[in-house]
């Protein structure tokens, strides 16, 4: 199995525990806390078939258009995060976007990192 994919369900399953410790520690119960899991889980997972189909769709392959590229990935992500009624930061959602296009074998580590640095 690819680093780059144990590396992102490590990721998720870190980003799950924390999301779940969070809303225990704001007094959600454990049912609501494993819902919230489920629907994190399903938000993951088309998130990132939405990179992967948003790279092949927008992105030839010039690596100074990434930015540019990964900016419009990421507003994606944010506005399906938003309409699933999830709670991302901007932040979690980066981190999703590198891992997810570096799984998808669209780029490489170094040029997905350049790239972010570029994208507010």
């Amino acid at each position: 199995m690819p680093l780059e994919i144990v590396l992102a369900a490590t990721a998720v399953l870190i980003l799950a525990a924390v999301w779940v410790a969070v809303q225990r520690r704001l007094g959600a119960s454990p049912d609501d806390a494993a819902l919230d899991l489920d629907r994190l889980k399903a938000f993951m997972q088309h998130a990132d078939a939405l990179v992967g189909e948003h790279l092949r769709e927008q992105w030839g392959g010039d690596p100074g258009t990434l930015p540019a590229t990964l900016a419009g990935a990421l507003v994606r992500l944010e506005a399906e995060a938003r309409a699933r009624g999830l709670a991302l930061g901007r932040e979690e959602l980066r981190g999703h976007l590198a891992r997810a296009v570096v799984a998808h074998h669209l780029a490489n580590t170094r040029e997905v990192e350049e790239a972010l640095r570029e994208v507010a």
